[in-house]
């Protein structure tokens, strides 16, 4: 079948170019970014694939559509990101539209998180505006499942109740929800080789109805799915998150989504929070009781010289994740406590004048 036909070719064009993915394991779940921009998913464990691929999409018009197929060209190699500025594990990838040179012209940092034996992993598409113009953006995604390792008889299914849609072959249920954008289209379909078109990808954002549900062929299903226009001013970025969720019953991957919601709504909620009251503030820790890491959260009021240390209940410093000039604004920092025994610790965040103290548990 095509599908499979260019992502071989597309291997053996890349194979002298050096890293071409990257990826981690949390336990539960195997993901893996490759090079223009592709989130791929395998669970319980890599041997067996349940996402083929998961992209971003950006119209700007009908016939001006960013999508991976047609214009998606690598700009920074994948890497890993250690520590991860979020949850446990953390890779990403730069690409821009240079493959095509068609606008829009845009550039994107596609990011993965993961949470350890968490079946779930939440993608972050940070798209710019690299053009001189502003205009009405409609974000979106492409996604082709594979369900059980193998292309076909896959059935999708879109979930009012939920606010997502899932793809299902027997023991397998693969959930997939945009955290950062409600859907207002979703389009369910068998795969043919030739939807990849701006005109296409466009409609399909676009309709204003959701397929309530498709059993696929041989070859397999494709979603496209489309959420409202936003303003994009030139030089602007925009951030999509979009989760995905593995369990083997219907019910599994629900929960595993519901932690996915959580964890998003922790990141983003407690930063609005924080930014909008524009006061000198200390979080507590999230997760928190945690193993072995967690990201305590802060807001400074002003820029100063700022420390933010780690003690244990006699007063022995453990960490520094904090000790220099730090602007004013928000920020996080990750606590690795792999090294240290279960128990009670404290943090403390100096600022200028302005100190707070909290306390975190590490159960291990």
């Amino acid at each position: 079948m095509k599908k499979f036909y260019l992502f071989t070719l597309a291997v053996l064009l890349a194979l002298p170019a050096g890293i071409q993915a990257q990826e981690f394991a949390t336990g539960a779940l195997h993901v893996v970014l490759g090079t223009y921009g592709r989130v791929r998913v395998s669970a319980p464990d890599v041997s067996v694939r349940q996402v083929d691929r998961l992209s971003f999409l950006l119209a700007k018009s009908r016939t001006e559509v960013f999508d991976y197929q047609e214009d998606a060209e690598g700009i920074a190699a994948p890497a890993t990101v250690t520590p991860a500025t979020w949850g446990n594990h953390e890779i990403n990838v730069g690409i821009d539209n240079s493959y095509s040179n068609r606008p829009p012209v845009v550039s994107a940092v596609v990011s993965a998180y993961g949470w350890t034996d968490a079946a779930y992993t939440i993608s972050k598409f940070a798209v710019t505006n690299n053009g001189t113009e502003a205009f009405d953006a409609i974000p979106g995604f492409e996604m082709i499942p594979i369900n059980e390792g193998t292309y076909g008889n896959e059935t999708l299914v879109y979930d009012a109740a939920n606010s997502l849609f899932y793809s299902y072959k027997g023991a397998s249920y693969v959930g997939f929800k945009s955290l950062s954008h409600p859907l207002t289209s979703v389009k369910l379909f068998d795969w043919y080789d030739a939807f990849y078109t701006d005109t296409l990808f466009y409609d399909y954002m676009t309709t204003g109805t959701f397929t309530d549900s498709v059993v696929t062929g041989g070859d397999g299903g494709v979603a496209v799915a489309g959420a409202a226009a936003v303003p994009f001013p030139a030089g602007a970025t925009l951030n999509m998150y979009i989760a995905i969720a593995f369990g083997q019953t219907k019910a599994d991957m629900l929960e595993q989504m519901s932690d996915a919601v959580a964890a998003y709504n922790a990141l983003v909620g407690v930063k609005e929070e924080m930014t909008a009251a524009n006061t000198f503030a200390l979080q507590q820790n999230y997760p928190n009781p945690f193993n072995p890491s967690t990201r305590i959260s802060f807001y400074l009021e002003e820029s100063a010289e700022t420390s933010l240390r780690i003690y244990d209940v006699l007063g022995n410093e453990v960490a520094v994740l904090v000790n220099g000039q730090m602007e004013k604004g928000y920020h996080e920092a990750e606590f690795d406590a792999s090294k240290l025994s279960s128990g009670m610790y404290v943090y403390r965040l100096v600022s200028g004048q302005n100190v707070a103290v909290k306390k975190m548990s590490l159960l291990k």
